[in-house]
């Protein structure tokens, strides 16, 4: 099952069977600096700022998170600006392909870091407090995704690795 955190490792595992792991690892890093330019360009766009903005988004990268090798963090901090942006567009003009677009983002950054997708979902939902509706369609597959993984969690009990099952007592 997808669960958060799931997208960096995917994309790493992927991109490794070509290239190693950490050349992978390195390749995931440069895929979120330009992901954090186009984000950030995207953003401005969105909200009526200069695009050009956006060049300096990159630096975020270098930071503690990046210090501490938080990849999966980094990884998942542009998709928070391309949802912002794209709730943006949805307020605007609530076609369906911003729509299917915003539900795309709001996916990819559930499954990219439980944290980043925390506080993008309480900073676009206050952003949307006037207009709901649009966010909450968006918000249905991953909502869908999401209870899949709880129901799954809940009925299935965690034990560690390689450990014995419990035996059942009378």
């Amino acid at each position: 099952l997808p669960t958060p955190y799931l997208l960096f490792y995917a994309f790493v595992a992927v991109i490794g069977s070509i290239t190693g792991i950490v050349a992978a690892a390195k390749i995931a890093l440069l895929t979120s600096t330009f992901l954090f330019t186009f984000g950030a360009t995207f953003l401005c766009e969105a909200t009526g700022r200069h695009p050009r903005l956006g060049l300096i988004a990159p630096l975020a990268l270098f930071g503690v998170s990046l210090g501490w090798g938080f990849a999966s963090f980094l990884f998942a901090m542009p998709l928070m600006l391309f949802v912002f942006a794209f709730n943006e567009r949805v307020l605007a003009d609530p076609s369906r392909r911003n729509l299917v677009l915003l539900a795309l983002f709001i996916l990819l950054t559930y499954l990219g870091h439980a944290m980043i997708f925390a506080v993008t979902m309480i900073i676009v939902a206050i952003r949307s407090i006037r207009r709901p509706k649009p966010l909450a369609i968006a918000s249905l597959p991953t909502i869908i995704v999401a209870l899949r993984i709880l129901i799954r969690t809940l009925t299935t009990p965690w034990r560690e690795e390689g450990a014995a099952a419990p035996k059942e007592t009378k």
